[in-house]
């Protein structure tokens, strides 16, 4: 912030450099992120032109076969799925269609199995899930489908990994990151960082921005609503210190 004070930068807004930023940010971000995820992982995981993705889980409960069913039924009505018979004893066949109210995966469409039959002390659960929608590139889409079928075979409690941040929160938060860079030298060479850090700013905060609408529309959880925030407060430091420098100067 003293930084920011010092070169005395007046945020500008100029929609060309904004755009250009934001878009750079959203197509370099994810492709970072592919490389991170190849590293962490020991190889690329991520796929291209996927028309659809399958998932098959098997889970277990102690309890009654009426229990579990009931279980299953609870979780596949909150997430809006519809149920027929299958024509077999102890299955069913699961779908939902495509949901742009939803958020992260849960916005595709599904088709799939479920079935429940004694297994030794308790009852075995078998889930086939696939998402009948066609995805560009699958980057952790697949992940998201396994939890998804872990959770409808009752062997995960919740929907952490299923439901993720924002899409535009890491390309909002990079531009953040960016514009408080920007400010710590401003004050080496405030007229050639000026338009930089503008156009930083002000692309930080319409991804953010955007991320964050994403996120009160969410009718669940919110992961990443902390790094929205932070991300917002790091990208209007500059405006801050504007508005600082006026309050002294008054």
């Amino acid at each position: 912030m003293r930084s920011l004070l010092a070169s005395g930068i007046e945020p500008v807004f100029e929609e060309w450099p904004i755009l250009l930023l934001a878009f750079v940010s959203l197509t370099v971000t994810p492709l970072a992120l592919l490389l991170v995820s190849a590293v962490g992982s020991g190889g690329l995981r991520s796929r291209l032109w996927v028309e659809e993705l399958i998932s098959r889980e098997r889970g277990q409960s102690d309890e009654t076969e009426s229990a579990v069913w009931a279980q299953i039924s609870d979780r596949l009505n909150a997430l809006g799925f519809q149920v027929r018979s299958a024509g077999a004893p102890r299955r069913i066949v699961v779908f939902k269609g495509r949901e742009s109210a939803q958020s992260g995966l849960l916005r595709h469409g599904f088709f799939g199995f479920v079935s429940a039959r004694p297994f030794d002390h308790g009852v075995a659960i078998d889930v086939e899930l696939r998402m009948v929608d066609f995805l560009l590139c699958v980057i952790h889409e697949d992940r998201q489908l396994d939890a998804l079928a872990a959770y409808l075979c009752l062997r995960a409690s919740d929907l952490a990994g299923v439901i993720g941040p924002p899409g535009l929160l890491p390309p909002g938060i990079v531009l953040a990151f960016i514009t408080t860079s920007l400010g710590l030298i401003a004050h080496t060479a405030p007229s050639r960082i000026a338009p930089w850090i503008s156009a930083s700013s002000w692309a930080a905060l319409g991804l953010l921005g955007g991320a964050a609408l994403a996120l009160v529309r969410r009718r669940r959880s919110r992961p990443g609503a902390r790094c929205v925030v932070s991300g917002l407060y790091l990208a209007t430091l500059p405006h801050l210190a504007r508005l600082l420098r006026a309050c002294i100067g008054a």
